[in-house]
């Protein structure tokens, strides 16, 4: 069901760091003009079509704020998808140090279709970096939970897990792969 937002792919190579977590962004409500006052006009926007809908993305680079160790890339920055001028999806990418969300592949056989609840999958893999809504899920209904983990320049190392909630708050698809697929 998934398909990679080509542009998403730009937010892998970005050499940036800050905070700027996407703690009120809200997907199927939050708008383009919303995000646009809160983080600034975006410099390019990618249009496509996944299952014949018409979506567009856009990304953010944060630039650095400190010094990093010899051999870190730092790369902060938040990957939307809009449809209609709403949020679908977000991915925010912290890769480094402390921030860096990166998740125990060997903990995603904990996670069961039909019986795990949400609140079960952020205790077992943390927070995620995401959330997707249809049409980036399946069903119109349902949230997904993302968790991305990849240094800036090393796109072969990255990781994504989506795991779809129902709903009422239940697991109904766990996806995990190579970044981009």
């Amino acid at each position: 069901m998934f398909k990679v937002i080509p542009v998403l792919m730009i937010l892998l190579l970005a050499g940036c760091a800050a905070r700027h977590e996407p703690g009120n962004i809200l997907p199927g409500t939050t708008t383009h003009a919303e995000i646009v006052a809160q983080y600034g006009a975006v410099k390019g926007v990618g249009m496509h079509k996944l299952n014949g809908i018409p979506l567009y993305s856009v990304s953010y680079e944060f630039s650095a704020d400190h010094v990093f160790p010899a051999g870190v890339t730092p790369a902060h920055a938040l990957g939307l998808t809009y449809k209609n001028d709403v949020v679908v999806g977000y991915l925010f990418i912290p890769s480094f140090g402390q921030d860096s969300p990166n998740f125990d592949e060997r903990k995603i056989s904990q996670i069961v279709r039909n019986a795990t609840r949400k609140a079960d999958v952020i205790a077992l893999l943390g927070k995620p970096q995401g959330e997707y809504i249809y049409p980036l899920v399946k069903g119109t209904e349902s949230r997904g939970m993302v968790y991305l983990f990849g240094e800036a320049g090393s796109a072969s190392a990255v990781k994504r897990l989506v795991v779809t909630l129902g709903p009422d708050g239940v697991v109904t698809d766990v996806e995990i792969g190579a970044y981009p697929v």
